[in-house]
């Protein structure tokens, strides 16, 4: 089993800063960025995104 700090760090590693809870957090609560920009300096989509706000439970679901 991965211990978060180790998922962390493979998820910086990877690229994938919006797989990260606290990264997510972050940038959305703390700094408060948008959706879109966290997803530009992320270079993701929009929509992956708000999966990972809403997977977090930061937002609602925005799919129906």
């Amino acid at each position: 089993m991965i211990l978060n700090q180790e998922r962390l760090t493979n998820n910086l590693m990877s690229g994938k800063l919006y797989k990260s809870e606290v990264y997510i957090r972050k940038r959305y609560i703390i700094d408060k960025k948008t959706p879109e920009e966290i997803a530009k300096e992320c270079g993701a989509s929009v929509e992956t995104i708000y999966v990972y706000l809403a997977k977090f439970k930061l937002v609602k679901s925005r799919r129906k």
